[in-house]
Parts: structure tokens; sequence; C-alpha cells
């Protein structure tokens, strides 16, 4: 009896506390915009606690007492908009009272889960306390992004649940329902990447930049960085700047890998975040050591050139992709011999190493020995940062690649002694 009644006293006093951190928020708006009427912050505490006490009196047998609080608050609510919009039209806005009665429910959940209904209570307030961050993040978005993000959508929602959920091939290498999520996942990796690299161009200049578009290619980083390096006049600042966005954007890649691989295999996740981690701390450093000698701000680059990463055909093309170097390293493991992965991996490494490394930590969750796949990833990794060199050599110029060969080997070298 005694602990029912502190439960439902604690939910009690969950619904007020939630009540009034969202009417904060909105005694702020009401302030900011100077409109005394509007519902505040004793407002919204009795609203949470209306429907706390109709949740409480529907279990002593009043039943319906909730659905009745939530319409009579949303009618006052619409009876006060309509009163706004014949008075002045311009500033009519829901908001303020769809989030009274959504108070009212938080109330409600409250006395059932306190957690959960302060969980749902700091979504709620956080989406009215960032309204003009997202009003300005929508603002930014292209119409091509918009479609990008229902198609990505679709993918999680819609396609991936009609997948079979077993191998069809007669190797057991290709499950289709984990195919299309490693794909969904990494094409989500790389939306928003490219959403916070475009917002970063615009804003907090090159070095952001460069790492938040890093998670979309490293290798496009470095092809970019490249081309207004050959643009550059002669002067020796310029592309140490340069070449510090490049080895700051080198560093996500070894950060990136150890978190894709642990979310399909954690052990050998962690084999390979205790090699790789230490080595995105060392490209930090140089980034940071040569951001010091340029002695710029790190706006002084050109916009980078990125395109919306994502599309239902390259996202296909992905995925067979995917499933090839899924049914390569299976059968090499099989019936050639583990010491064959790594050059697989090698080859692959070639275009990029986020497929290669998914098929490996894919293929090493049904086997003992993971030591060769784990050598193919750091294979993979040495393969795709030559490739990238090679970008920064031939078409970067000298004082852009000089300071990037001696990362290359700062953090090759390690790689090599982990084979």
């Amino acid at each position: 009896m005694i602990a029912d009644l502190s439960a439902t006293l604690l939910g009690f006093l969950a619904a007020l506390l939630i009540g009034a951190l969202v009417g904060l928020e909105r005694e702020r708006h009401k302030s900011e915009l100077a409109e005394p009427g509007a519902p505040g912050v004793r407002s919204f505490a009795i609203a949470a606690l209306c429907g706390a006490t109709a949740s409480w009196l529907q279990t002593q047998g009043y039943p319906g007492l909730l659905l009745l609080v939530c319409a009579l608050v949303a009618a006052t609510g619409w009876l006060q908009f309509a009163a706004e919009l014949r008075h002045q039209p311009e500033n009519g806005d829901l908001t303020t009272h769809l989030a009274l009665v959504m108070t009212v429910l938080l109330g409600a959940v409250a006395m059932e889960s306190r957690n959960l209904a302060a969980a749902l209570g700091i979504c709620t307030m956080a989406l009215l306390a960032y309204k003009r961050p997202l009003h300005a993040a929508i603002a930014s978005l292209h119409q091509d992004d918009v479609y990008a993000a229902a198609r990505l959508l679709i993918v999680f929602f819609i396609i991936l649940p009609l997948l079979p959920q077993h191998a069809i091939d007669p190797w057991g290498a290709i499950n289709p329902y984990q195919l299309g999520w490693l794909v969904a996942l990494l094409s989500g990796l790389s939306f928003l990447g490219y959403l916070a690299a475009r917002h970063f161009s615009r804003t907090q200049g090159s070095l952001l930049t460069s790492l938040a578009a890093a998670l979309v290619s490293s290798t496009a980083v470095t092809l970019n960085l490249a081309r207004q390096s050959r643009r550059l006049a002669a002067d020796e600042r310029e592309h140490i700047l340069l070449a510090a966005n490049v080895a700051a954007a080198w560093s996500v890649m070894f950060v990136r890998l150890p978190l894709v691989v642990a979310m399909l295999n954690q052990k050998l996740g962690l084999w390979v975040a205790l090699r790789e981690l230490p080595l995105a701390l060392l490209c930090a450093l140089f980034a940071t050591i040569l951001l010091r000698r340029s002695r710029q701000q790190t706006h002084g680059s050109e916009a980078m050139a990125l395109r919306n990463p994502f599309s239902l055909i390259e996202a296909l093309q992905y995925a067979a992709f995917l499933a090839a170097l899924l049914l390569i390293a299976h059968l090499a493991h099989d019936y050639l011999s583990p010491r064959a992965l790594p050059l697989v991996a090698a080859m692959a490494g070639l275009t990029d190493v986020d497929p290669i490394s998914v098929a490996m930590a894919q293929q090493a969750q049904h086997v003992a020995d993971m030591h060769p796949f784990a050598q193919a990833i750091i294979v993979a990794c040495i393969s795709n940062s030559v490739v990238r060199f090679v970008i920064a050599l031939t078409i970067g110029k000298k004082k852009f690649f000089l300071p990037l060969l001696l990362l290359l080997i700062a953090f090759t070298l390690p790689l090599i002694a982990f084979l």
C-alpha cells in the first residue's frame, strides 16, 4: 500500500516537473513575442497535472476522463487560436496549443512510466526551443536532398522488412536482409555526413567541412583539396592549410571504420579500434601542427564540391559490389586459404575501404580465427590510403602533397607492423 502511494506521488511529481519544463520554454517564447495571454509555465504545469489526475482517476474506475481532458484542452486551444487569427492573422500559430495537449498526455504517461514521460518531455521542449535552427536547416535543404531522404526512409522501413532473412546462395554467404541493412546503414551515414558538410561549408569553415565530408568519402575530400592546391599560387601557407584539412579528413577513416566493424562484430571491432584509434589521434595531431604552421583561419579555402551521395541506383550498385565481396571472401576462405583474404582486401581497398571491411566483419562472425579477417581490414586501409596519396601526388602541388607523404609513412608503418 505504501509502495503504491509512493509510486503515485512520484508520478504526480514527475508530471509537474515535466509540465514546468515545457512551460519554461513557452514562457520564454511568450516574453520574446510579447504575448501576455499565451499559455506559460503555470498553464503547462497545470495541464500536466490534469493529465496525471485523469490517468489516476481512470484506474479508480472513472474511464474516459483522459480523453475528455484532452478534448477540453484542445477545444480551448482552438478557440484561442481562432481569436488570434481574427485579431492578428500573421501571428497565428498552433504550436503552443498542440504542445499544451501533448503536455496533458505527458502527465498521463508519467503515471505509468516516468522515464518515458521525461524522455518525451525533453523531446517536446527541444522541438519548441530549436524552432529557428530547425527552420533554417529545412530552408537550406535542396529538393533533391528531400527526395534522397525520402528514398532512404523507404529503404529502411519498407524495402528492408520485405527482404528474405536467410541466405539465398548455395554457399550461405549472401543474406539479402543483412546485405540491405548494411547498405542502408552506410548510405545513411554518408547522407548525414553530406548534410553536415554542406552546413559547415556555410558556417564553420573548411576544416569542419572536411571532417564531415570524410563521412561521405575521404577520397573525394582529397581530390577536391588537391584540385584547389593545383589552382593556388605559390604561397606555402595556403597549401599547408589544405594539407591540414586532408589530414583531418584522413583521421575520420580510423574512427568510422572501427565503429562500422563493431556494429557487425564487436570482437573484431575492438581489435580494429585498438590499432586504428591511435592513428586517428596521430592524423589529428598532424593536422593541428599543419594548421599552426599555416597561421591562417580555417575558412580560407574554397567551398567543397559535394553531391548528394544517396540514390537508389547507386545503392543497388553498392549492394551488388558488397554481395560480390561477401561471396569472394567466403569462397577464398573456404576453398583457397585464409591467407588469400588480404589479397582480396588489397584490390577492393583501391576503390573503397568500407565494403571490404563490412564483408570481413560479416564473414568473421562464423569462424573462430579472426586474425586473417583483421589482417584484411588493415591491408584495405593501407591500399586505400596509398590511393588517396597518389591522388594528392598527381593532382596537387609539391607543397601540398609532401606533408601528406610524411603522414602516410607515419601511420602506414604501424599498420604494417600489425599484420
